[in-house]
């Protein structure tokens, strides 16, 4: 009964979750694939299925907010440049030369 009652609000958290999410469709083709997976095009793909989600260990696994609302930004600090150095979403020409 409990274990039923918990995949019942998983599955409400993440449907509202996508509901909200402006990049994705919930009833699209994909179907209910769309509820456990989320792609953002710079940062790759995140899924709520094991092994991140749906195991013993960690039951209940949400999928992550747009990199717009959560506002991601990325620093370099290197021992030449002892100030933050934004990085952008383009690629930067900072003159650090290659890896």
């Amino acid at each position: 009964m409990m274990r039923g009652v918990l995949l019942c609000l998983l599955a409400a958290i993440v449907l509202q979750n996508e509901i909200e999410s402006e990049s994705s469709d919930v009833f699209s083709d994909k179907g209910l694939l769309n509820l456990f997976n989320k792609c953002y095009d710079e940062y790759g793909c995140f899924t709520t299925l094991p092994p991140f989600g749906g195991t013993w260990e960690r039951p209940i696994a949400l999928l992550p907010q747009s990199p717009s609302t959560v506002l991601t930004r990325f620093f370099l600090y290197t021992r030449e440049h002892h100030g933050a150095i934004e990085i952008g979403r383009q690629k930067t020409n900072l003159g650090l030369g290659t890896w």
